[in-house]
């Protein structure tokens, strides 16, 4: 698993990007049922994954877009931070 990021496309700053998921985000207003694309079971994680450069921790708040797998967000992420500068 890699957790290596390029610095955000956006505001270049390297110390905010991180992983998350539709659960920690709420953004999946659905998450807790079964109508949820990411739902499996209370013992499973959401499967919903993306990095988004920490608002909270001096960031802007940009995100990759959501992704099966933490590899799949983290690669695009830095994909786009490649393909903007």
């Amino acid at each position: 698993m890699m957790d290596e990021f390029l610095p955000c496309p956006f505001c270049n700053r390297s110390d905010t990007p991180e992983v998350t998921n539709a659960r920690e985000l709420e953004e999946c207003t659905k998450f807790e049922s079964e109508e949820c694309e990411c739902f499996e079971d209370n013992e499973n994680p959401c499967r919903l994954f993306t990095v988004v450069c920490n608002y909270h921790k001096g960031g802007c708040g940009c995100t990759s877009g959501w992704f099966t797998s933490r590899d799949q967000a983290i690669k695009r992420w830095n994909e786009r931070g490649i393909s903007w500068r």
